[in-house]
């Protein structure tokens, strides 16, 4: 398997490593270059027998503003219906689908500091009451 892979920042200095590391048969145990190219880790998924490989989302920008891990974050905590899932969910869903080294703190983070959430689902749901 050859590899054509061009130094870039979308890429980022650790998926590029990685995928050379591939190539050359020595990659880091759970990774693997998937049929299209891309860097893909090994993970268990509680009731299935065989692992499933899912891609490791680069460390690049999407846009200026954007990068792949939060694109990636955003499409399953608020999606296309809004619904804003808690943290719990929002980990589970992800971690079936992309890898990073830090996803777990960075998408506690991430619903910990959305507005909408901060707004609408970490507020009292009854006043507190005062005895008398």
């Amino acid at each position: 398997m050859s590899l054509r892979v061009r130094l870039c920042p979308v890429l980022g200095p650790a998926v590029v490593e990685l995928l050379v590391q591939c190539s050359k048969n020595k990659a880091p145990d759970g990774f693997r270059q998937g049929p299209d190219g891309a860097a893909e880790k090994s993970i268990s998924v509680p009731g299935e027998s065989e692992p499933r490989w899912v891609i490791v989302v680069p460390a690049g920008q999407v846009a200026a503003h954007l990068t792949w891990k939060k694109w990636c974050f955003l499409q399953l905590h608020a999606g296309i219906f809004g619904v804003h899932r808690n943290a719990r969910v929002t980990y589970a869903l992800l971690v079936q689908l992309v890898w990073w080294a830090t996803m777990k703190t960075d998408v506690y983070n991430w619903v910990d500091q959305c507005l909408t959430c901060i707004r609408f689902r970490k507020r009292p749901t009854r006043q507190e009451q005062i005895a008398v």
